[in-house]
């Protein structure tokens, strides 16, 4: 996997790259996937949650979607603290040159590529913000937007980006949050599908 850096700042995000990878689908994985490729086509957009336990495959999946779709994965790993960094982070060279005092977080990298090609962001443990993040993320999810410290709409296109959020189960996500999105409880891979994984990524 090839990561390129945004920013200086803890639980740094990524725009990611992947080689093709032969993702192992469960039936109802399959399904999903079927209907984000219809939406996707219709020019709606799609926004996933993905539960389940730890290394049971939901961030492997959005590398599996981008592939699938021909989108950009931008992903932003959340914290038990701030989270602004998923819109941007303080420039610290830029403010002692007296100059930009902030840089692009992946959130407003992702809306500015949805502009011109289909994009995947990747917002992973949302369980792990704390709950007034939800709040925030109602609007993402429902306007495609946010504002930047200059107080400017920073828009998406919606019918290029397809939001996936997965969590753990930390804590319970707002109700308002899970309407608004097509939800997966991701099986862990039984023991043959384990071995076919392992044999695959060997060679």
């Amino acid at each position: 996997k090839k990561c390129k850096k945004f920013g200086n700042v803890k639980n740094t995000p990524y725009l990611c790259t992947m080689k093709k990878i032969n993702y192992h689908l469960s039936p109802v994985a399959a399904a999903l996937t079927e209907l984000v490729k219809q939406q996707m086509n219709a020019e709606v957009g799609a926004t996933i949650l993905l539960t389940g336990v730890p290394g049971c495959g939901k961030t492997q999946y959005a590398h599996y979607l981008c592939d699938i779709l021909g989108a950009e994965l931008y992903r932003y790993d959340c914290n038990t603290e701030s989270n602004i960094g998923i819109m941007y982070s303080p420039d610290l060279d830029g403010l002692i040159r007296n100059q930009a005092a902030w840089l692009p977080g992946p959130l407003w990298d992702a809306f500015e590529a949805s502009k011109s090609r289909r994009v995947v962001i990747l917002i992973d443990e949302l369980d792990k913000s704390p709950a007034d993040f939800d709040a925030y993320m109602l609007r993402v999810l429902e306007e495609k937007s946010f504002n930047n410290p200059k107080n400017n709409t920073i828009q998406g296109n919606p019918a290029n980006i397809v939001f996936i959020l997965t969590s753990n189960n930390r804590r319970q996500l707002r109700d308002e949050l899970l309407r608004r999105m097509l939800r997966l409880t991701m099986p862990y891979p039984d023991i043959k599908t384990q071995q076919q994984i392992v044999l695959e990524q060997s060679w």
